[in-house]
């Protein structure tokens, strides 16, 4: 859709968005279409839910923001528009393929000044909770076990199908009820994502999972990680897959090695 726009402004949309009267106004005042809404928690910032008479459905809006050693300095500030065309077609191909990502709505941006501001937009889930809010929830022992199981589940379907998140915190994993299940676990936040041409390797796979794991740990969570729920999420990781497990096993002393450093650092 960016054809045709202001020359300040950038705006992808999903197929089923595209015909949306908003999605005329969006092209014209982003900022404003983005901004609108009620406020309510996110991440890094305040997210936008966007009522479902505009959309169809009603959409959640996460505003970007720079996270790192720089984010502080830099804010919500970009030096272009294409962080968030990127991070929106991940997440379409990935919806496309049938994988446990929310549905993307559309993904905008618009120059103030020198730098740009962008937004990405996804369906809400109103059920839905960051893993770090349902942890802070208090669910209980037992729902850690269901949490896990559903974590594991959604990363080797995104493994299996050679994707690799490249951020995975508590933040970026939603819980939400599920009949079947009892919990759904659905990936959020493709900025860093990356598809390989075939399935992660083990090596990957595992630095994924140790990613997580220092998230626990940073967030004041470590003791979620007892061994009934490392042990229920590698069985649900693994499948019945012997030669799988084996070959995580096998790596697993290489990465405690590195999350030891990365201890070190935290400290300092």
């Amino acid at each position: 859709m960016s054809a045709g726009l202001p020359r300040h402004a950038r705006a992808w949309l999903a197929p089923r968005f595209a015909s949306r009267p908003a999605a005329e106004m969006l092209g014209r005042a982003p900022e404003a279409v983005v901004t609108s809404g009620e406020v309510t928690r996110g991440g890094r910032s305040a997210h936008h839910l966007l009522p479902a008479s505009d959309w169809g459905v009603a959409v959640r809006v996460r505003p970007g923001r720079r996270g790192g050693a720089f984010g502080p300095w830099l804010g919500a500030r970009y030096a272009g528009p294409s962080r968030a065309r990127r991070e929106h077609a991940r997440v379409c191909a990935a919806f496309e393929a049938g994988l446990p990502v929310v549905e993307p709505a559309f993904a905008v941006a618009w120059r103030r000044g020198l730098t740009w501001r962008i937004a990405t937009a996804t369906v809400d889930r109103p059920e839905a909770r960051d893993a770090l809010a349902w942890l802070d929830a208090d669910p209980g022992v037992e729902a850690h076990l269901g949490a896990a199981r559903a974590i594991a589940e959604t990363l080797r379907r995104l493994h299996d199908a050679g994707y690799r998140h490249g951020d995975l915190q508590l933040r970026n994993l939603l819980l939400e009820p599920d009949d079947a299940r009892g919990l759904r676990c659905l990936a959020i936040d493709f900025d860093r994502a990356h598809r390989e041409g075939a399935p992660l390797s083990p090596r990957a796979r595992l630095r994924e999972w140790m990613r997580l794991v220092r998230s626990c740990e940073k967030t004041g969570w470590a003791s979620v990680l007892t061994g009934r729920v490392v042990a229920a999420a590698l069985a649900t990781y693994c499948e019945g897959d012997r030669a799988r497990r084996r070959a995580l096993l096998a790596r697993l002393p290489v990465e405690t090695a590195r999350i030891r450093r990365h201890r070190r650092f935290w400290r300092r």
